[in-house]
């Protein structure tokens, strides 16, 4: 018998197919400072033999722009790579975007009321406004607005725009607001005058013999018949808003020596009747400007009438003038003080003597 035999060779040849990374990921952050890779988990990838494959990673950052400024983006790049040696990267993409600048340490005062117009100055006190990144951004120069034209009423603004580096902007606005002090008047008339809760008796009121009232109204008929004041005669008939708490009125008045003598307007009830320059002299011609005024029991003063505007020159010097029908005036010895650039008179009754002349020296306490 003879026997034969055959040989038979059977080669095998593996070849990995390329494995799969998952997309990239990436967030974004408001500051490039905020970025901090370590804290970025590069994702489980493995070949097909369902072997772990350890990333190698992280790379050096690439910027986007390369010289970075503020925004934009920074990639940083994880590589995998099997046993055959093929490789994938998975990239992490920070991209950097700054919101508006903020007020840092709390927010600063922002408004505040003034007597003048001349002190509507920049505020010293600004707000700390960073980026961010916690960098401080200068204080630029203010746009100044409001409706104030000068007077005594109106808004002066500050507006400051802070701008960071790419452009984002955060507006701070300081408004003053203008308010003048109005003359203040306090008044005690000897007749009505009671020390009993230091106030004074509403006795002209209650007989109806103040401006704007009848005294036929009055309860004592003596009063109707012999009252030196009527409906119709009264000079200050225009006078509005009497209460029950008021018992006499008085007239403020304003004065100036001028150059060639003592201008002269006087009004009465809002009507304004210009005169011409007098010599000096303390009558009531020789006012400028005149208002009269409600006396309360408590000895405050207030007007009701629209006694219009008065412009001053700095160059003059103001006299004020209290005065009653009954009571001797009361002046101010000298020029009051001229303040707010000539916006505003002031003086102050309880510390200087009404009268310069000798035979009127001092004032009645």
């Amino acid at each position: 018998m003879c026997w034969s035999y055959a040989y038979l060779e059977l080669f095998l040849f593996y070849q990995y197919q390329p494995f799969v990374v998952p997309a990239d990921g990436g967030e974004t952050v408001n500051c490039v400072n905020n970025i901090n890779v370590n804290l970025v988990m590069p994702p489980a990838v493995n070949d097909n033999c369902g072997n772990a494959l350890i990333p190698v990673g992280p790379s050096a950052p690439v910027y986007n722009p390369p010289a970075f400024t503020c925004e934009g983006t920074v990639t940083y790049t994880w590589t995998y790579t099997d046993c055959e040696g093929t490789s994938l990267t998975w990239d992490y993409i920070y991209t950097v975007d700054q919101p508006s600048p903020t007020e840092s340490g709390g927010p600063v005062p922002n408004d505040s009321t003034i007597n003048c117009g001349l002190d509507g100055l920049p505020p010293l006190t600004l707000p700390t406004v960073v980026d961010a990144c916690g960098n401080i951004i200068p204080a630029p120069a203010p746009v100044v607005g409001g409706s104030y034209i000068g007077g005594c009423d109106g808004t002066i603004t500050y507006t400051y725009t802070y701008t960071n580096c790419p452009g984002v902007q955060f507006i701070w606005t300081y408004t003053y607001t203008v308010e003048c002090f109005p003359i203040t008047l306090k008044v005690f008339l000897e007749g009505p005058y009671q020390a009993s809760g230091d106030s004074m008796k509403p006795e002209l009121n209650y007989h109806h013999v103040l401006p704007g009232q009848d005294k036929l109204l009055s309860p004592s008929l003596s009063i109707q018949v012999g009252a030196p004041f009527t409906l119709l005669d009264n000079p200050t008939i225009c006078l509005p808003g009497i209460i029950a708490a008021i018992p006499d009125w008085v007239s403020r008045s304003i004065g100036t020596w001028c150059t060639h003598g003592r201008h002269s307007i006087s009004n009465r009830c809002g009507r304004l009747d210009p005169r011409d320059c007098k010599e000096d002299g303390i009558l009531p011609a020789d006012n400028i400007w005149t208002c009269a005024g409600w006396v309360h029991t408590d000895g405050e003063v207030t007007f009701p009438e629209t006694c219009g505007a008065l412009t001053f020159d700095i160059m003059l010097d103001y006299y004020i003038l209290v005065q009653h029908r009954n009571h001797l005036g009361v002046l101010s010895p000298s020029g009051a003080d001229m303040l707010c650039g000539g916006v505003t008179i002031d003086w102050d009754f309880t510390v200087a003597n009404s009268y310069e002349p000798a035979i009127r020296y001092g004032q009645k306490k």
